[in-house]
């Protein structure tokens, strides 16, 4: 409606129009703006819209914690690690235990998609990884962390792996 995804070629390469079909990653990225203002599921004068958000998010989650819902290849990974970091943020905010399982599901799903020896994140799990795909990834990692939950030392160790290697 306002112009997602309508830039057909970026720098030559054809993107297939990505970002047109990433409800999750801007629903995530609406949701990070409400809750950084204080606003969550649980308070605030956008409760309501907060809630509607993280039920989307939840809703589409895939079984192996995929949180993309359908999405163009170049769009994929991004709206996962957005839909994570809001989801993460809504937990480490409120304590809601209600968010822990699609969080601990997204986070899982993010952890086997390092490159397991660049230590990097890209499109599809397992791809080598470039640095915007990593910042997400962090983001969404360290807000987990921050909602209690556990994220291995060796994925850290492999996150700064890569920075070193670029």
């Amino acid at each position: 409606r306002y112009g997602a995804g309508h830039e057909m070629a970026v720098l030559g390469q054809d993107r297939g129009g990505a970002g047109a079909d990433a409800d999750s990653g801007i629903t995530a990225l609406a949701l990070l703006a409400f809750l950084g203002a204080g606003h969550t599921h649980e308070a605030g004068e956008y409760q309501a819209n907060v809630a509607a958000g993280l039920e989307f998010l939840m809703r589409g989650q895939t079984g192996d914690g995929h949180l993309a819902n359908e999405v163009s290849l170049y769009a994929r990974m991004y709206c996962h690690s957005m839909a994570s970091f809001a989801l993460a943020e809504a937990l480490a905010v409120t304590g809601d235990k209600r968010l822990e399982p699609a969080v601990r599901r997204a986070v899982n799903y993010s952890l086997r998609a390092q490159h397991p020896s660049t230590g990097g994140w890209r499109y599809r799990p397992g791809d080598l990884g470039d640095t915007s795909q990593l910042g997400w990834q962090l983001m969404s990692l360290w807000s987990a962390e921050r909602a209690g939950i556990e994220v291995p030392m060796q994925t850290w160790t492999g996150a700064e792996r890569f920075l070193r290697s670029v």
